[in-house]
């Protein structure tokens, strides 16, 4: 059974000599504008099945998107740390590219939230742990212009299970410097046990979980120089792969496509522009 649970109200409880009292309070959750902006910000979550504390996790980047529709996209990375299958039941959420790129970060345990690559001043670490503090961080990358547009148009071919993808990026400045190209392929609705503090486990929802990149796992160049207007195309094919009974199975209504220009001459390679679309409207 899926293990969801979401409070609008507290209990308030406070002790007296022989007495105890709990309360209920009424939590006021101010209204959120999203910002106006055309600016779509990356935030990869390193997380873990055996993680007990990732899912606050990924309850943060869950409300972190729904609040900034369209402008924030989350990616679910299982590498190597606390994401050993729970049993034999369970469907191996780690691969590859998911280790190669968590080990690439430094960051002081799980979850962890490394948002548009930048490492923020305040913060020894690119992976900020207190899913608490990331909307805060968010809302600092929306202050940054938008200084390109990324475009991902796809078409996919039920019979072959294959990919056919186009990305396009326009220049909303002038843009100088060395930039890569990263394609990742995710998948939702996987249903797998995760850890949760009480020390059980559950059937679990995983969602954005990297599967794949129809890049290399750092990025594909992309231009060195690009004026205001400027468009390039990027074009890459790709075949979901056999079904293999342990890791989840490949289904294409479930994938989206995630593609994102970084600035490779900065500290960490920060992330410009990404954008997301689904493999199957």
């Amino acid at each position: 059974m899926t293990h969801f649970l979401k409070n609008l109200s507290y209990v308030f409880c406070v002790s007296f000599i022989g007495l105890s009292a709990c309360q209920e309070k009424m939590v006021v959750i101010p209204e959120y504008d999203p910002p106006i902006t055309e600016k779509v910000i990356l935030i990869e979550e390193l997380t873990g099945v055996i993680c007990s504390q990732c899912p606050a996790g990924s309850a943060a980047l869950e409300k972190i998107i729904e609040q900034n529709q369209g402008k924030v996209i989350g990616v679910g990375i299982h590498g190597a740390l606390l994401s050993d299958p729970i049993n034999d039941d369970s469907k191996d959420l780690r691969n590859q590219v998911a280790i190669d790129i968590e080990n690439s970060f430094d960051f002081l345990g799980k979850p962890a939230a490394i948002i548009n690559r930048v490492r923020f001043s305040d913060q020894s670490f690119i992976g900020i742990n207190s899913p608490s503090t990331w909307a805060d961080y968010v809302t600092q990358e929306f202050l940054r212009d938008a200084e390109l547009l990324v475009t991902p148009i796809i078409a996919y071919d039920e019979d072959t299970r294959t990919i056919q993808l186009e990305v396009i990026a326009k220049a909303l400045t002038d843009l100088e410097g060395t930039y890569n190209i990263s394609v990742m392929l995710t998948q939702s609705q996987i249903v797998t046990p995760q850890y949760y503090p009480d020390h059980t486990d559950y059937e679990y929802v995983h969602n954005h979980v990297l599967r794949d990149m129809l890049t290399g796992t750092f990025g594909d160049p992309a231009f060195t120089q690009l004026s205001f207007d400027g468009v390039k195309s990027f074009n890459y094919t790709y075949t979901l792969p056999e079904d293999d009974g342990v890791t989840p199975d490949w289904v294409a209504e479930d994938l989206e496509i995630i593609a994102f220009i970084s600035n490779v001459d900065t500290e960490d390679s920060r992330v410009i522009q990404a954008s997301t679309n689904h493999v199957i409207e």
